[in-house]
């Protein structure tokens, strides 16, 4: 490595010297390579913890997708369920609406419309003419016999013709009560149509005090029920519920009671406002509420058309089926 002789290597006080320096600045070289890798592995940490932040940054973004999509996933199985609950009360609205009109129709056909009734002056004037020409016929046949036969075809004339002058008479006046006769069909059909489809809605349910305090009990229970929900009371939201209850998922009585408890605990708040509330009693005992609702809770808000079907249970009213319209 050093260039001197060999004469000069042994023992030589500065050959000792250079070896031990060019040792030195060969330990100094290595020393600082070695400061320069440790500084590359320390910045390859610093990379590393910065990945490993990030990392955990993407698997709680992660997690939290994931529970947002489960959220999602659950809330469009029950608008799911909704929408197949209000497409079977379409279809059951669409096959009665069908069976009325069969119904509608066979009526129909089996009594057939009347004819309108014409004027009566026209009646009038046409049995005056049908008359007049039926008396002029039997004029002229009388005069043809009376003027080509015997004297006994005379008599004989005027014991026919005598009467035939009054007959036609009879007849000019009597025929004027078959146009009421044609026109009276009318009334035993025209009544019946107009009362045979308000039949079912003109009832007892709008008369008496009795009808107006039940639709009034109806009308309170349904609000009570909202400021329940409101309030996050489960015991008196549940409470409002008959034991008759099917919910539209078709969740055990059980299993939805447990659901709506951890669907009301859940949020921090919860304000739920009915509008254009209308009861209707379809019989006794049984009663049905729509309304628009308007829902509004941190996470989640909709409005949507909702109708309530009631019944009158030892306890009170309570909801037996509750459906979203729209």
């Amino acid at each position: 490595e050093l260039s001197w002789p060999a004469s000069e290597l042994v023992g030589s006080p500065e050959f000792q010297v250079r070896r031990a320096t060019h040792v030195a600045e060969r330990c100094e070289a290595s020393a600082e390579d070695t400061e320069r890798r440790l500084e590359d592995l320390e910045e390859m940490r610093a990379i590393l913890e910065r990945s490993v932040r990030k990392a955990k940054g993407e698997v709680v973004r992660l997690r939290k997708a994931v529970t947002k999509a489960e959220t999602d996933s659950e809330l469009a199985q029950t608008r799911l369920s909704e929408l197949e609950s209000s497409l079977a009360e379409s279809e059951t609205s669409r096959r009665r609406m069908a069976r009325l009109f069969e119904a509608a129709a066979l009526k129909t056909r089996e009594e057939p419309p009347p004819e309108p009734p014409a004027p009566k002056r026209k009646i009038r004037m046409r049995q005056i003419l049908g008359q007049g020409l039926i008396w002029a016929a039997g004029l002229a046949a009388g005069l043809a016999l009376y003027l080509f036969e015997p004297l006994g075809g005379d008599v004989k004339l005027r014991e026919v013709a005598g009467p035939a002058a009054p007959a036609s008479v009879v007849d000019s006046e009597t025929p004027a009560p078959p146009p009421p006769a044609e026109a009276s069909p009318p009334a035993p059909i025209v009544t019946p149509v107009e009362a045979s489809p308000r039949a079912p809605v003109v009832t007892p349910a709008e008369e008496g005090p009795v009808i107006a305090a039940a639709r009034e009990e109806v009308r309170e229970v349904v609000l009570d029920w909202a400021s329940a929900w409101s309030d996050q009371d489960v015991d008196r939201y549940v409470g409002r519920y008959g034991a008759d209850f099917a919910s539209e998922s078709g969740l055990s009585g059980r299993a939805w009671r447990e659901q709506r408890r951890e669907r009301l605990t859940t949020p921090r708040f919860i304000r739920v406002e009915l509008d254009d509330l209308e009861i209707s009693l379809e019989g006794e005992g049984v009663a049905t509420a729509t309304f628009f609702q308007a829902y509004a809770s941190d996470t989640y808000s909709d409005r949507t058309r909702k109708r309530l079907e009631l019944v009158r249970e030892p306890a009170g009213w309570r909801i037996v089926r509750e459906l979203s319209i729209e």
